[in-house]
């Protein structure tokens, strides 16, 4: 599932860009529509809330009703939205105008030779790090928990994906 803050045409966009052809695994798609806002909050840039508990009774209600703190893990790049589960919630950095500019200018250096360039150039790796914290968190019977527990210490979060 995607739950951006962004207005829905730039949601689908990220999406599109993101998931391309793959985009019809993902189980909803929620965009700032469904932040509760206001028309004047809607159009500013007030500050949001994602609140799990929604997403979990829309789940419910379409046939999954098995999604809880236990399942649920919320990246995104505010504690702020994250306050009310915050055991949930792995924060990631923004990814901004100049790291954006940093990622196009390293793969028009790539286009000629990607693999003989590859390993001196550097991309953001912050897609690379949530896939390495998602294969360990596939494996926990609570996820919540696990986080309060310090599951994200490098050392810990190392020896449980060697297991």
């Amino acid at each position: 599932m995607v739950w951006s803050s962004a207005k829905p045409f730039n949601v689908n966009k990220m999406v599109d860009a993101t998931f391309g052809d793959k985009k019809t695994h993902l189980m909803k798609i929620w965009a700032r529509d469904r932040m509760g806002l206001d028309a004047t909050a809607y159009d500013r840039k007030a500050r949001t809330v994602k609140d799990m508990r929604t997403v979990w009774k829309e789940l419910a209600r379409n046939g999954y009703p098995y999604h809880s703190s236990y399942t649920t893990l919320l990246m995104d790049d505010s504690h702020d939205k994250a306050r009310l589960q915050p055991y949930n919630h792995i924060v990631v950095p923004e990814y901004e105008k100049d790291l954006r500019a940093h990622d196009l200018s390293v793969l028009k250096v790539l286009q000629p030779k990607p693999n003989a360039m590859l390993k001196r150039l550097r991309f953001d790796d912050t897609l690379l790090c949530a896939v390495g914290i998602l294969e360990v968190v596939k494996k926990q019977a609570n996820v919540a928990n696990w986080i309060r527990q310090g599951g994200l210490r490098l050392e810990k979060a190392i020896g449980e994906a060697m297991d």
